[in-house]
Order: C-alpha cells, then sequence, then structure tokens
C-alpha cells in the first residue's frame, strides 16, 4: 500500500496533481529499483475518519513483455534516473487483487465518477482485464496474473495479451481546520 499524503481533501472526481513519493524495493549493486507515484491520479474515495482515500492512475493496456519481476513483484521500467554510481528504475505499483477489486467495484456503481474518467478522457473499462501484484509459480518460475473483472477470476498472464495497468495510491483525510 502507498500512502501518499497524510493531509489532505482531495474531492471525489478530482484530478490530483501528486508531487514525487518513492519507495525502494530493491538494490542490486549500483543499480536501484523503486515504486513511485507521481503526477495525475483521480480521487475515486474521499477520506474520513475511519478510511483512506483512494487515488487510481490509468495507465492504459500493456503486453506482459513490458513487465518484469524485481524482488518477485510486477515491475515496468516506467522512468530511469542516472546516478553519480548506477541508475535508479521507478515503476508504478500494481495493485493486490484485492485492492484492485474494491476500486473496480468503486467505479463501476458510480455513474458520475465514470463520468469523470470520460470528461478528463482517461479509458477506463471496469469489466476488462487488470494486470495484479499477485504471481503463480508454474514449473519453479514465476508468472505474472491478471485479474478478469468480467468472469471474477485471477487468470495467469500470457505472452499474446494486454490488460489495463492501475496505479493506486491512498491518502488520510487532513485534521487541520
Amino acid at each position: 500500500m502507498m500512502i501518499v499524503s497524510d493531509d489532505a481533501n482531495w474531492r471525489l472526481g478530482e484530478l490530483v496533481t501528486l508531487s514525487w513519493n518513492y519507495k525502494v524495493i530493491k538494490k542490486n549493486g549500483e543499480n536501484h529499483y523503486a515504486y513511485y507515484a507521481t503526477s495525475h491520479y483521480m480521487c475515486i474515495r474521499e477520506a474520513t475518519d475511519g478510511q483512506c482515500g483512494i487515488l487510481v492512475k490509468v495507465l492504459g493496456k500493456i503486453p506482459m513483455d513490458r513487465i518484469t519481476l524485481v524482488n518477485g513483484e510486477p515491475f515496468c521500467n516506467d522512468e530511469r534516473e542516472d546516478l553519480f554510481m548506477g541508475r535508479r528504475y521507478y515503476s508504478f505499483p500494481f495493485p493486490t487483487e484485492n485492492a484492485l477489486k474494491e476500486v473496480l467495484e468503486i467505479i463501476s456503481s458510480n455513474k458520475a465518477l465514470q463520468g469523470r474518467f470520460k470528461a478528463e478522457s482517461i479509458r477506463l473499462n471496469p469489466a476488462s482485464s487488470f494486470w495484479v501484484r499477485e504471481t503463480a509459480c508454474s514449473f519453479l518460475k514465476k508468472r505474472l496474473q491478471y485479474y478478469d473483472a468480467a468472469s471474477g477470476q485471477l487468470c495467469k498472464g500470457t505472452d499474446d495479451t494486454v490488460h489495463y495497468r492501475l496505479s493506486i495510491a491512498y491518502f488520510n483525510k487532513n485534521e487541520k481546520a
């Protein structure tokens, strides 16, 4: 779970521009790998006293060959930073199956929110298929998985398919007046 702010009051349907947030997940010699959250996200749930708010970034559809595994989790080289000694690679984090189901349920049940996505020219079909963080073992090799929202099933990825990629970030309610 990536918490991007502890003091936000973003509203439902608001397009949010996040500042640079990242979390290193692996250091491999001179190379670092990190999940990050930046740029435009849509607020799909406001934060309350008992519940985090949710932001979603739609990254479009991508094929499996653009995804690698780092520390056993899906990773895309979305951005690269050249350091003095080595490089840092950044990827928007992949959602867990449960987090994705929650997001899709929220979007599917709110026509006004679907209208906001359309107004912002963000293409998203909540009944489509989506890459998830979970992997499956197959002959001692980890395989990427995707969630098929139409069937409600978690499926093993294949080389010839493309699925939506979402990034989900959370925020807490601002306690200031």
